[in-house]
């Protein structure tokens, strides 16, 4: 029996338990030969020729087929990428549009915004004028008939002692 000390780990402690080997196998004490081997039959093929060639002509039109798909593959992209130059250049046309009619409107603003502006006020500020209405001939000239408004006397501005 051989036994080993451990000096680290489990079963370094106190309490360890020699660590039991394995005996080397018996020599034999006579002499004999090793057995022969059986007898193994040649290799055969795993498929026949024709089996062999089927699959080849097979994969040959796999490859024709997936050039072919290749091939395709390349004129889509190239269409797909006119197309994203034609869509770059209307987006394109469209911030420049919308930068010079920005630009375009702001300096027109800034020539005309203050004549636009007091015609703007002086028209919501202005009487509208009264409704026309017929005399009481019933003729057709009551287009042309001044109202009674416009025949009324300006009202007077308050004065300034009535204002308490």
């Amino acid at each position: 029996m051989v036994s080993q000390v451990q000096s680290c780990g489990i079963g370094s402690g106190p309490r360890w338990k020699p660590v039991k080997m394995a005996k080397p196998p018996r020599q034999p004490t006579t002499d004999t030969t090793p057995p022969s081997y059986p007898q193994t039959p040649p290799p055969q093929d795993l498929y026949a020729t024709s089996d062999i060639r089927f699959v080849m002509v097979e994969l040959g039109k796999f490859g024709t087929k997936i050039d072919r798909l290749i091939d395709d593959v390349k004129i889509q992209s190239q269409k797909i990428g006119e197309l994203e130059k034609s869509v770059d250049r209307v987006k394109t046309g469209a911030i420049v549009a919308g930068v010079i009619l920005s630009a375009v409107f702001g300096i027109f603003w800034w020539a005309l915004g203050d004549r636009i502006s007091s015609n703007v006020r002086a028209g919501l500020l202005a009487p509208q004028p009264a409704e026309h209405r017929a005399p009481a001939g019933g003729k057709d000239d009551w287009i042309t008939a001044p109202s009674a408004v416009e025949k009324a006397p300006p009202a007077a501005p308050p004065s300034p002692a009535r204002i308490p």
